[in-house]
Parts: structure tokens; C-alpha cells; sequence
């Protein structure tokens, strides 16, 4: 089993870092269910990273979240940032949520659309 940790720390949050090979190592619900934990670390980073992992796999496997649906009201997250909101309820409601960019004059800030 590879270490999240380590392959998703490190770097600045420009980067999607090694989330791409945790994305290649989850193999099965057990996998997910460890990455999942993830996000609710303190390290910023590391959330960001897995939340990209976890998007990424369940476009595949959206099954892998129906056990982990309610876990964004049950598991109070340190890293309560926008971007972070957005990318867990698009992942957990990809039926029906959607992304709209915003553009202001110095940002870009993405909006997430469903409960």
C-alpha cells in the first residue's frame, strides 16, 4: 500500500503534486476509503492534493463515494476554503453539479452548483 502522505506532500498548492500516481494506486473501496481520510488533515496541501486524487477517480468510479456521502457534515474540516468546498461537492454530486467560472478583475473564483 503506498504511503498518501508522502506522495501527496510536498511542493506549493500551484501543484497537483503526485496525485496522479495516488490516483493510479487506488485499486479497490479500501484504497478510497484510506485516501478519502485525507482530506480532513490539517496540511492544507494535502487536502487540495486529495481532493483532485478523489475527483479524478470517481469519474470513473462514482460508487466509491456513495458510502462517504454524508462525511462532509459528519467529519468538521480544518481547511474550510472555497476551493476545497467547491471540488468535494462537485465530486460527491457529479450528477448534478456543476462548475461556472466568475471572473472578476484579479480573480478567477469557480462556484459549485447542488447541495
Amino acid at each position: 500500500m503506498p504511503d498518501y502522505h508522502t506522495l501527496l506532500s510536498g511542493g506549493d498548492l500551484r501543484s497537483i503534486g503526485n496525485s496522479d500516481l495516488v490516483v493510479a494506486n487506488v485499486r479497490n473501496p479500501h484504497d478510497f476509503d484510506e485516501l478519502f481520510e485525507y482530506l480532513f488533515q490539517p496540511d492544507r496541501l494535502i487536502v487540495m492534493r486529495t481532493a483532485d486524487a478523489i475527483e479524478k477517480i470517481t469519474v470513473h468510479r462514482p460508487e466509491y463515494l456513495k458510502k462517504h456521502r454524508q462525511s462532509k457534515a459528519s467529519h468538521p474540516s480544518p481547511n474550510s476554503f472555497a476551493g476545497l468546498q467547491n471540488n468535494f461537492s462537485y465530486s460527491t454530486t457529479r450528477s448534478f453539479s456543476t462548475f461556472t467560472p466568475s471572473f472578476s478583475s484579479n480573480s478567477c473564483i469557480m462556484v459549485g452548483v447542488g447541495k
